[in-house]
């Protein structure tokens, strides 16, 4: 029942055709499921999310329930490495145990020639209504994994997550590039 209150929330406000892939860590311990919709949330882009990581105890209390998290991402169409990208990322997080807004889960981009080399947590501003969801005992928030390179990653650390989103604003990134030049 959590499961399809939370494909159902997914839906709702990504919208599209989706697909549901399940993707397995190196070991095949931990599977992640992906959901991705074509066109999301512009033509040329593919909306992705995963499905289950909140089954994953972060450690985390948000209003006295267990605060727990899934993952989204949006990449240009072209690019075929997305979806893997993102469930690495939750696979760190599984393997961490650990999760939190302005985060960084680090070097999992590494099988393209792209300047982005992690992932930055941040908020899921793409969509409208990705306000946390309640089940039972636990919180489920989404974050918005958004490549970065080492040099962002540098200046976050430095300046904090808060600085790192100023300059994405001021730079108008285009976060669906996983291509784009680093702006540090």
């Amino acid at each position: 029942m959590r499961m399809n209150k939370l494909i159902q929330k997914e839906l709702e406000v990504i919208g599209g055709k989706p697909q549901v892939f399940r993707y397995w860590d190196d070991n095949e311990k931990n599977c992640i499921d992906i959901l991705s919709c074509v066109d999301r949330p512009c033509r040329g882009v593919i909306s992705y999310a995963t499905i289950g990581l909140s089954d994953c105890d972060i450690g985390l209390v948000s209003d006295n329930y267990k605060l727990r998290v899934e993952l989204l991402g949006a990449c240009d169409e072209k690019e075929d490495c997305f979806a893997n990208i993102l469930a690495s990322t939750a696979f760190e997080i599984m393997k961490n145990n650990h999760c939190e807004y302005g985060q960084i889960i680090q070097n999992v981009i590494s099988n393209t020639n792209s300047e982005m080399k992690h992932i930055y947590l941040g908020n899921p501003f793409l969509w409208e209504g990705f306000e946390s969801l309640v089940q039972g005992d636990r919180k489920i928030a989404w974050l918005l994994s958004v490549p970065i390179s080492d040099q962002e990653k540098e200046y976050a650390i430095a300046n904090g997550w808060e600085a790192l989103e100023d300059k994405f604003e001021e730079a108008d990134i285009d976060i669906f590039n996983l291509n784009r030049k680093s702006i540090i």
